[in-house]
């Protein structure tokens, strides 16, 4: 419009200016109506986008009031009263609007003639000024804040720092630290894309650290995953899921046990158990899925599938089955972080190995590693074939399962499958149970065999295809009748009809209906017997593939499989993976989710192991025949090969596995080279016997008793060999068998090959004082592998040949000091009574370095003085105990046992202080053992000296004992020494925490030694200390018994973030005030807040009462 009245005015200038005498009046008067039209519309948008401004404004004052105006700060007047002037100009500019809109037209034009578009731009102007200023204040306080801010962080830190380097919690007060300041950081992120509008590059910059940080945890994430478990039990599942028919299970969802084991809100166990055959895997997958496919409001899921197998002897194992479940409740979602108590177990793990692989979880630990995770979320545990499980140890497996039921404080389930096996039956039988009757499956029977039967049909193995309808409802009908509830069953009788040999017309497959084996074995019977009569070479090539899936160290990949298997064969290069399925007549299947051949069942397993045939010393004896075969003819190949895929660097003395593994894709014949090269000694071992004579004996010659001349120059089988286990992943250390020049003794003996150890002696009576690349003799080597017959067989040779009685002290020495009682007792069996001497027993002590993480040292101690019983535990004993750094403690348990009264020195305690590691530890041991214990130095020196270390407590404990038994006047105990050392609270505290078997060093002790002598106080960073210690509700209820004194921050901290039986123990001796604060903190405790405020309003209606 505006534009339309520039251009008329425009026009009619040019008009009056052919006739400016006429026209000049007139058109001064419309031009001025125009100007008037314009000034107004003009006038209209000033005031439009002052509104505009003005709304924005208010919008962003409402955001500034409520982050700013709310805090303390110098700058709060000044700021108070530029908002207020900022609101002034508005009201004066909305007033000034609403005078001008409210106007009448003609008024309102006629005031536009003289109130231009000016006028009001100084009112947005002024607003605008107002606005500035306030920014400028802002900007000033934001400092102040960020300043403030810093300053607290900064004395924050400190603290924090000065806490963790008392407690040795670094780590965990560093990550609460992070997390204090990302959340400031996030505070301040939102308040710069509110103010300033930046949020989409602030977010995208957000995600790319984000995104970076993840990339640098997954390694670390990867390498603990690794560390709990590497039992792959997603495939497992996999392969047991992709199997399920569908529509298969639902009647065991429907059954009422089940239904009430899911709805029950406590913790049990419900067993399903039935016949070999009768589908209890495929119904724990279908659990397993039905609850993945839920919304598991209960909390997380961990399973697995237990098997019976030597390729996977972990499947067997219950402590890596409680690992495997450990390892899945570490991480109950992909995009979740690893729960704190399963990191903090794998840093003390790591930090204990020193570089080495971190030892693995035991049994006890991974149980209190899950109870500390489900104090986090509930879970529901589902285990498959507990009867597959190692029958010598699943009584502790269940024995742990019931310690997680019974010690959890959240609801644990647990869904079991298994046979009937007697000690089973006895543990699982009194809870609830499900059994599976041929009622109960019966229907996914019929689908099964409907499925199967069609199968077979489709696929042209009954009759080429060419089965009548008639025909098909027979086949049918007859195996459902036949199954007697086992789908292993359905599966031979269909195999059976799929015999092109014998399966020729329809009378054959209604002679084979009536003739259908009706349980598993005779089924297998006629299996096997078709495979043994079958054509040459096939029941050879069924043979070995048997021996190796029954007796294999490691379970090999399909393609490595087919190399083991045809490695001595000849003119079976072709041989594929359909090939071995046919020949063993599906007795054995192709896994394709681990790409792995297996038995098709446990009952085809359980089968053959009753076969003379398959007895461990007759298959081992192959298995060592193939590998050693393999790497005699193979030996010049490997060493190509070898060269191929490893490049050494020039100065580099010796390859290690780890840095060259992950660059290296191993062929499957490099695979097979491999595992023939690690396990061929543990194969020769089990052979037995069967070592002295046919091809093993002739194989082993060969290889092990080459000439002198060969072995000096590296050029023989042997040598070639121990050259390749450089790059090797070995199960034992590579050092003890490897000498220069090679000698194969050490091997011989390190694996228990008495003749061939008999034969390198004979040939060379100096072989027994040669020594391994550790400096250890053959002897030596046989006792740290705890092989008793090689030592037997070495020390004979030895008084044979009359070596010095320091060769078998060696062996002695090597036996007791890594903890193998086998070889420890045959050495003492042929050294006779009396031969340790208290020098040798000092020695053990001293040296002991234990191969296991828990040496069998009581087993040793008492050896020692069976053999000799004229040993004693005297002083010179237990210095050598307490100068073990690493084992000291260990050994200094075991001789307690032996010990009768301990008489504690001020020797002794110095040598157990200088014991960096454990000496500490090995006081308090000896201070509260049962054992007599007599005090032999100055009480108030060792005080003195010693008065901040937590065994000073049980010393006092003793000391009073002491005085009591030799009658010496209390007044020792009421000394000043002892009085200016601790905090009667203080010894209470600790004193209670030993007897409950709570670690009373770090944050506990901490805690103590930082309180005076007359007040005992508890403040909040006490408390964070606690909340990272593994028993620090115990510890903390300890302190509360105490009646501490607290400030309103330790109060506010235990309301917000411990669970109600604290906050009660608080309650007994301190009144808390239910005010508007005090609610918010109780809110902010997600776990705990509602029976808090139940605790709080409770204690509240009891002081009411009492005051009415």
């Amino acid at each position: 419009m505006v534009t339309w009245i520039e251009k008329i005015k425009g026009i009619g200038d040019t008009i009056v200016q052919y006739d400016p005498g006429h026209a000049a009046l007139p058109w001064a008067a419309a031009r001025l109506f125009l100007q008037t039209a314009l000034n107004d519309v003009q006038t209209n948008g000033a005031m439009l986008d002052g509104l505009e401004l003005v709304f924005n404004l208010i919008a962003k004052s409402e955001v500034i009031e409520r982050l700013y105006l709310g805090r303390e700060s110098t700058l709060q007047v000044p700021l108070d009263k530029s908002i207020v002037a900022l609101y002034t100009s508005i009201l004066e500019f909305l007033l000034r609007s609403h005078r001008y809109f409210g106007q009448k037209t003609i008024k309102r034009l006629t005031k536009s003639i003289f109130q231009l578009e000016e006028f009001t731009a100084n009112y947005i102007s002024k607003i605008e000024r107002n606005m500035t200023e306030v920014e400028g204040y802002i900007r000033l306080v934001s400092g102040e804040f960020a300043s403030h801010t810093h300053a607290t962080l900064t004395h924050i830190s400190q603290r924090m720092t000065k806490l963790d380097r008392q407690s040795g919690e670094l780590d965990n007060v560093n990550s609460r630290l992070v997390n204090i300041q990302d959340s400031l950081e996030a505070e301040a992120g939102l308040l710069k894309q509110t103010l300033d509008d930046l949020s989409e590059p602030t977010n995208r910059l957000a995600h790319q650290i984000r995104t970076l940080n993840d990339n640098l945890k997954e390694e670390e994430r990867l390498k603990i995953f690794e560390w709990l478990s590497t039992v792959e039990y997603r495939s497992h599942h996999r392969s047991k899921a992709k199997s399920l028919l569908p529509g298969s299970g639902q009647w065991l969802l429907k059954k009422r046990e089940f239904s009430e084991w899911m709805s029950r809100s406590t913790s049990s166990i419900l067993w399903l158990h039935g016949i070999p055959g009768s589908g209890k895997s495929m119904l724990i997958a279908h659990v397993i899925e039905y609850l993945q496919s839920r919304s598991i409001e209960e909390g997380g899921l961990a399973y697995f599938y237990c098997a019976r197998s030597a390729n996977e002897p972990e499947r067997a194992d219950p402590v890596e089955l409680l690992r495997c479940l450990v390892e899945q409740m570490s991480c109950l979602s992909e995009d979740e972080p690893i729960q704190l108590p399963v990191a903090k177990a794998y840093k003390d793990r790591k930090k204990e190995a020193r570089g080495r692989k971190p030892e693995k979880l035991s049994m006890d630990e991974c149980v209190d590693v899950m109870l500390e995770l489900l104090q986090l979320n509930p879970v529901t545990f589902i285990i498959d074939g507990l009867d597959e499980c190692d029958p010598a140890r699943r009584q502790d497996l269940l024995d742990a399962f019931q310690k997680l039921i019974t010690d959890s404080d959240n609801i644990v389930k647990i869904f079991v499958s298994s046979r009937d096996d007697h000690d089973l039956v006895h543990r699982l039988s009194k809870t609830p149970n499900l059994y599976i009757r041929a009622s109960d499956n019966r229907g996914d029977i019929e689908s099964f065999v409907t499925f199967r039967v069609e199968e077979a049909i489709d696929k042209g193995r009954i009759l080429c295809g060419k089965v009548p309808q008639d025909l098909r409802n027979i086949i049918a009908e007859t195996l459902i009748r036949k199954a007697e509830g086992m789908f292993r069953l359905v599966s031979l009788h269909v195999q059976s009809l799929c015999d092109p040999s014998r399966i020729k017309n329809r009378a054959n497959v209604l002679d084979t209906l009536d003739h259908l084996p009706l349980d598993l074995k005779r089924s297998y019977d006629t299996i096997f017997g078709q495979i043994t009569t079958s054509q040459y070479p096939n029941p050879d090539i069924a043979d070995r593939v048997i021996k190796w899936l029954l007796f294999a160290q490691e379970q090999l990949p399909a393609d490595v499989f087919i190399i083991a298997v045809r490695s001595d064969l000849d003119n079976q290069d072709s041989l594929e993976r359909s090939d071995i399925l046919s020949i063993c007549c599906n007795l054995v299947i192709h896994d394709d989710e681990t790409n792995t051949f297996r038995f098709a069942h446990l009952s085809v397993l359980e089968y053959l192991e009753c076969l003379d045939v398959y007895s461990i010393s007759t298959a081992r004896s192959l298995l060592a025949e193939q590998c050693l075969s393999w790497i005699i003819k193979s030996g010049e190949t490997l060493e190509q090969e070898r060269n191929v895929y490893f490049r050494v660097p020039e100065y580099a003395t010796r390859v290690t596995w780890e840095p060259y593994a992950k660059m290296v894709k191993e062929s499957p014949i490099m695979s097979f080279s491999r595992h023939a090269d690690i396990h061929w000694p543990q194969y020769a071992r089990f052979a037995g016997i069967l070592r002295k004579q046919g091809r093993l004996k002739v194989l082993l010659e060969t290889f092990l008793l080459s000439t002198q001349e060969s072995l000096s120059n590296n050029t023989g089988h042997f040598c070639r060999w121990i050259d390749r286990l450089d790059y090797r992943p070995l199960f034992y250390q590579r050092d003890l068998i490897t000498s220069r020049p090679c000698n194969p003794l050490f091997v011989a003996t390190a694996f228990s090959l008495i003749e061939i150890v008999e034969a390198l002696i004979r040939n060379n009576p100096g072989a027994l004082q040669a020594l391994n690349s550790l400096d250890l003799n053959c002897a030596q080597v046989a006792a740290q592998f705890d092989q008793p017959l090689s030592i037997c067989t070495i020390l004979r040779e030895s008084r044979r040949l009359q070596l010095p009685v320091d060769y078998m002290k060696s062996a002695m020495q090597a036996a007791a000091q890594s903890g193998r009682a086998a070889a420890l007792t045959a050495i003492l069996g042929i050294a006779g009574p009396g031969f340790v001497s208290p020098a040798d027993f000092q020695c053990f002590a001293k040296e002991a370095f234990g191969v296991p993480r828990s040496p069998p040292y009581e087993e040793v101690c008492a050896l020692f003085f069976e053999n000799n019983r004229q040993l004693r535990v005297d002083e010179f004993l237990w210095t050598a105990a307490f100068n073990n750094k690493r084992f000291g403690l260990t050994v200094s348990r075991a001789l307690l046992r032996f010990a009768g009264e301990i008489n504690l020195t001020g020797n002794l305690i110095s040598a157990a202080r200088h014991n960096e590691t454990h000496g500490v530890e090995i006081l308090h041991t000896l201070l509260v053992a049962e054992n007599r214990v007599r005090l032999n130095f100055d009480l108030r020196e060792t005080i003195a000296e010693c008065r901040y270390e937590f065994w000073i407590p049980q010393l006092l404990e003793r000391w009073k004992t002491h005085v009591g038994e030799i009658g010496i006047p209390d007044v020792l105990i009421d000394s000043e020494a002892v009085q200016t050392t601790w905090n009667p609270a203080c010894m209470a505290i600790l004193n209670r925490a030993v007897a409950a078997d709570i670690d009373a060093d770090g944050p506990l002790l901490d805690i103590v030694l930082s309180q005076g002598l007359s007040k005992f106080e508890l403040r909040w960073d006490h408390l964070v200390a606690l909340r990272n210690m593994d028993k620090g509700q115990a510890c903390l209820l300890l302190l509360l018994d105490e009646k501490p004194e607290m400030d309103d921050a330790a109060v506010n901290m235990i309301l917000s973030q411990w669970d109600e039986k604290i906050v009660a123990a608080l309650f007994d001796f301190r009144e808390v005030e239910i005010t508007d604060e005090i609610i918010k903190t109780v809110a902010g405790n997600l776990r705990s807040g509602a029976k808090i405020m139940e605790l709080l309003l409770q204690r509240e209606a009891e002081m009411l009462d009492l005051m009415d």
